[in-house]
């Protein structure tokens, strides 16, 4: 059911007044990220996000000013830090970990309440949180913890779902940005553990003082350096850490409650913090993060609950936004279910149940971020959802990635052709597939007319029957910046930048059209079996998109024709760019992967994401040196057979059928049936893949994104201090045994021991978009129209690819 109440939005009567509503913003572009990676997020993002602020504003943001001049009689006169000789190399806690837990103590002896927790600073360099939703291996230097009786003995291991704040320390080898930079970072991912918070707080110290953070979706805001012998720079560290004990309203989500079951003196093991999640008329006990988004913008976090088949989404978002994710699902599923598209149940803004007007969760900007945003509050949003999958990244074979192409641009041309919904972020982490596949039944969508996905057309060739038109294992997710364009047009029109940009159409990409001479092609030909399937199941699409020849372009015209509206066809681009980054990335099971690494040229090219330029097209030129893995080398013809289709700009034809909003979705899905039907039987098709994806030449480029079974297996990974590949009898254990590796990239840190640096999901915010750094050693005007001249292919070698 959908949400009820005063902040939850409605579809706008086609009389209201547009201006009164936000439209999605056209963004700066965020470089793709291993957002996993602290090095790469905290050096690509955070500079953008984050805000220097004196002391006047911390007290404001940690919502203490009213109360300044009361706790500062609470705490009297806190204790003196003592500079204490101390060094990295001399046995811990540190001389900043022993004065934290001085101050406290000194705060938590000021708290007149019963049964008040302790909180506990601790050194963590050699023994860092684990089970980090991304995956991300991090090491903060301390971290404080939270427990009920004061001698409680600190457990060998800390999930980040325990954690209370963390800290960095400044090292000799470090620099002040860069520390700083790492201990904003580290509250970030912090953050992303934590659903039960808006917002977190951090610490960085060295010897001449410390600076202290608050992070939440805006922004990362931190104090100049405050030095250890002024009074007020301590009363303001006393009041940190007092909300600590005393979470102020704004910081927490009064509907989630933590519990922390700690281990018994001598346990070997225990259980990860769990979330009670409580929405209108339902609680769902015992939750877990399974994923989390950037770190900054809408902050988007899924956890997994006890009933099978359903996840909780939540994420931050302007109240005034056009299109809420809600009802844009219950729109697409309300004339019954809409295959591959995930199912929703209750949805709405979070109410904070403690306050009694009942208003939603939110965050509030400062005032000089708000001008920045543009925005000055967001609402936690919250969505149960009732189907689960898999990423179509952790598909195992060309086959079953094919399939999932196909039908996902057979969805979206459904949704668009049905009611006028762009998905706008089609990528590697909206893209899902389920392990069984769903066939038709009575709770299916009755009215979608000749839709049919790929699984009936081929299972005579699969030797099956019975599989329904709309059988598919697809699941398409994250609508929150999907677009209904069904809505009346107004003064404030959807902008179409959205989504990831490794995957974003190109003319978005570049913010101009393509110009110069150019050949579009013709509308591909269906040959032998895949014609037969297509006319049995399709016919009135041969008469709809007819077989239209190549047509010479001549366009001049940079400026984009309607820059403020979404077009379908962007939709089908970013299909195939999730298809080559599948290719990309994968390897066989049976391979040695540091064998084949992916040439940092090429990656560089594909991943890079300067805002108005767009190199991704001069990579495909090098699909044929060591691009793809060899063994899967016959899809090859396939990707240039689809990128020939994206060497123009078909606003600049003058056919009647290229200009239909579906053309490339039809394109494409002839391409990918001619090569399913003609190669569904030969081995490469259904070559399992490893379960870690490639590396690159060289760890100076952003790395690939983990696996799943990568981000299974470093969450479940104990403390680094012990050797990885030992059983706890001490034997040691065999790769099956453990699974998919762990992956880190290791570097010297400069207090002498080995740091890994993890990896986690890429960051793929619409929300908040930024200049890349990189300038790869391509021209500009080098542009598709190059590819297409060197993907000639012969007739015999155009059908055996499914041209």
């Amino acid at each position: 059911m959908p949400s009820q109440g005063e902040d939850s939005a409605v579809d706008p009567p086609d009389d209201a007044e547009e201006d009164l509503l936000t439209s999605s913003p056209l963004k700066r572009i965020i470089p793709s990220v291993s957002g996993h990676n602290r090095q790469e997020v905290a050096g690509s993002v955070y500079h953008h996000f984050a805000y220097e602020v004196d002391n006047a504003t911390m007290w404001e943001l940690l919502k203490l000013s009213d109360e300044k001049s009361k706790l500062e009689k609470v705490f009297g006169k806190p204790p003196s830090f003592v500079n204490r000789v101390s060094k990295m190399s001399m046995p811990l806690p540190t001389k900043y970990c022993i004065y934290l837990n001085e101050i406290s103590q000194m705060v938590r002896k000021r708290i007149r309440k019963l049964k008040v927790p302790y909180i506990k600073f601790v050194d963590t360099p050699y023994r860092p949180p684990k089970d980090h939703p991304t995956g991300t291996m991090n090491e903060p230097d301390l971290i404080a913890l939270k427990f009920q009786e004061e001698d409680h003995e600190i457990p060998e291991d800390v999930f980040w779902s325990a954690v209370e704040t963390t800290g960095e320390i400044k090292s000799a080898g470090d620099t002040v940005v860069g520390a700083f930079t790492k201990a904003r970072s580290y509250v970030g991912y912090l953050l992303q553990a934590r659903p039960d918070r808006t917002t977190a707080l951090g610490i960085y110290t060295e010897e001449k003082g410390f600076k202290l953070i608050l992070h939440n979706c805006f922004g990362s805001f931190g104090t100049k350096l405050l030095v250890w012998g002024n009074q007020p720079n301590i009363l303001l560290l006393c009041a940190w850490v007092w909300c600590l004990y005393h979470p102020i309203t704004m910081t927490v989500d009064p509907t989630i409650t933590r519990t922390v079951v700690w281990p018994t003196k001598g346990a070997a093991t225990y259980d990860p913090p769990t979330f009670d999640v409580k929405t209108p008329g339902e609680v769902f006990p015992g939750c877990s993060v399974l994923t989390a988004g950037a770190h900054f913008g809408r902050r988007t976090i899924v956890l997994n609950t006890q009933t099978p088949g359903t996840v909780i989404k939540e994420q931050y978002v302007d109240p005034g936004r056009r299109y809420e994710e809600g009802q844009i699902l219950h729109k697409i599923h309300r004339e019954g279910d809409f295959p591959g598209v995930v199912r929703v149940g209750w949805y709405g803004p979070v109410k904070d149940i403690i306050v009694k007007n009942n208003k939603s969760v939110k965050v509030e900007a400062t005032p000089e971020h708000s001008m920045h945003e543009d925005v000055s509050e967001k609402v936690k949003m919250r969505l149960i959802l009732k189907d689960t999958a898999f990423p179509l990244l952790d598909a195992e074979t060309p086959l079953d990635v094919l399939i999932a192409i196909y039908d996902l641009l057979e969805v979206t041309r459904f949704l668009y052709a049905k009611y006028q919904i762009l998905h706008r972020d089609i990528s590697d982490g909206n893209v899902c597939l389920r392990k069984e596949l769903v066939n038709d039944d009575d709770s299916f969508n009755k009215t979608l007319g000749d839709m049919c996905l790929a699984s009936h057309m081929l299972q005579q060739q699969f030797g099956l029957s019975g599989v329904g038109r709309l059988a598919t294992k697809l699941l398409l997710i994250d609508f929150d910046v999907s677009e209904d364009q069904g809505q009346k047009a107004g003064k404030r029109r959807p902008k179409p930048r959205t989504g990831a940009p490794l995957f974003m159409a190109g003319l978005l990409r570049t913010k101009q059209r393509k110009t110069g001479t150019y050949i579009l092609p013709g509308m591909p030909e269906l040959h032998g079996d895949a014609a037969t399937a297509y006319k049995k199941c399709v016919l009135s699409r041969l008469d709809e998109f007819p077989q239209v020849k190549e047509e010479l372009v001549k366009n001049t015209e940079k400026k984009m024709l309607d820059e403020h509206r979404h077009k379908l066809r962007y939709d089908a681009e970013s299909a195939f760019w999730l298809l080559l980054y599948w290719v990309v990335l994968a390897c066989p099971a049976e391979k040695k992967i540091d064998d084949y690494p992916i040439p940092e040229t090429f990656w560089r090219n594909l991943t890079d994401s300067k805002d108005g330029e767009d190199y991704r097209s001069s990579c495909l030129e090098r699909l044929a040196n060591k691009a793809i893995v060899s063994d899967y080398d016959s899809l090859e013809c396939l990707i240039k057979l689809m990128a020939d289709h994206l060497v123009g700009d078909y606003d600049a034809s003058q056919d009647q059928y290229r200009k239909h909003d579906a053309f490339l979705h039809e394109a494409f899905q002839r391409i990918i049936l001619n090569f399913l039907f003609e190669n569904y039987s030969a081995p490469f098709m259904t070559l399992k893949k490893g379960l870690i994806n490639r590396k690159v030449e060289k760890k100076e480029a952003m790395r690939p994104p983990l696996s799943r079974a990568s981000v299974d297996a470093n969450r479940n990974s104990r403390s680094r201090s012990r050797s990885q590949s030992m059983s706890s009898t001490g034997t040691r254990r065999t790769q099956s045994e453990l699974g998919a590796p762990l992956e880190m990239d290791i570097d010297t840190n400069i207090r002498g021991r080995a740091r890994a640096t993890g990896k986690h999901a890429r960051d793929k915010e619409g929300d908040d978009l930024h200049d890349g750094n990189y300038k790869p050693s391509i021209s500009t005007g080098h542009t598709l129209a190059i590819m297409l001249t060197k993907s000639t292919l012969c007739s015999q070698k155009r059908r055996r690819c499914g041209g």
